[in-house]
């Protein structure tokens, strides 16, 4: 098992593992469960309730390592390192969980670290750390990132250099396989020059389009996650907000992909030379 830490704040990743200098141990707990919030109604006189839904709860997840370092000049710096690489000013981190066969799952996460008191946890070049850490989108996702170009076209505008899985290209009716356990959100990107594009995932009979001629050079950046949803005009101009060229009945957060296959087609009033849509995506599993 190895687990590595990418710091909010861009610095180097630290990888935790057995027979490192980052030696981690088998103390580690909630990366497989996940608890739920049980949601219900009840009216005056009524027996039992009435079930509304179970959305997760923020995740806990907690693990610990043991700094192994040649003198006792070097533990101390490397504290310092330890300390500011778990530092919550700039926000969530990420986790990547590598498991024996090399899969990797990452989650976003944020939390603290500190050291464990007493002799039994410490010497002169040891010393044993736990790492608390809140993940409060529950969610793992695959390491590998997804993605399905409609047209070839080579544009990335995924976080992280992760592995890439293409899907496919040049078709206009694409199979989207979600390999998850849960549905996810996608990232869109439509290039130009392309006219009223519209995508549709006929599994759910929800489509993402626009009321907009993109020429030559311009692209639309759309997420379609619920709490941070947004859409870009990449315009000639300079950026702008893509929501007033939505159409008018699409909610960005209803197009998910679900697990399984999703059958997604392209269309366009028109198209010229060089245009693309390219959707992006990380299976999303409720535990792994």
């Amino acid at each position: 098992m190895k687990l590595i830490w990418y710091p909010a704040n861009g610095d180097d990743p630290t990888t935790f593992q057995a027979g490192t200098a980052h030696h981690l141990t088998a103390n580690y707990t909630g990366f497989t469960e996940a608890a739920l919030s049980h949601q219900t109604t009840k009216g005056q006189d009524q027996d039992g309730s009435t079930y509304l839904g179970s959305p997760f709860e923020d995740r806990e997840l907690a693990f610990e390592f043991v700094y192994i370092a040649t003198t006792l000049q070097g533990l101390l710096d490397a504290q310092r390192d330890i300390v500011a690489m778990f530092d919550s000013e700039d926000g969530p981190g990420t986790l990547v969980w590598e498991q024996e066969d090399g899969t990797q799952y990452l989650i976003y996460a944020i939390g603290t670290v500190t050291s464990a008191p007493g002799a039994g946890n410490r010497t002169n070049t040891t010393q044993r750390y736990t790492v608390n850490l809140t993940a409060h989108d529950p969610f793992w996702y695959s390491g590998v990132v997804h993605r399905a170009d409609f047209e070839s076209e080579e544009v990335n505008f995924f976080p992280f250099d992760f592995p890439w899985d293409f899907t496919g290209a040049n078709a206009p009716l694409q199979t989207l396989v979600n390999a998850g356990s849960h549905r996810v959100p996608a990232y869109i990107l439509f290039t130009g020059p392309i006219e009223n594009p519209s995508l549709e995932n006929g599994r759910i009979s929800k489509s993402v389009g626009l009321t907009l001629d993109i020429l030559d050079g311009e692209s639309v950046e759309i997420y379609t996650a619920q709490d941070e949803r947004y859409a870009i005009y990449h315009a000639t101009a300079g950026d702008i907000s893509a929501f007033p060229y939505l159409d008018y009945d699409v909610n960005l957060s209803d197009f998910v992909l679900k697990p399984g296959n999703n059958i997604c087609e392209l269309t366009a009033l028109t198209s010229g030379t060089g245009a693309s849509v390219t959707v992006q995506w990380r299976d999303r599993y409720s535990g792994v």
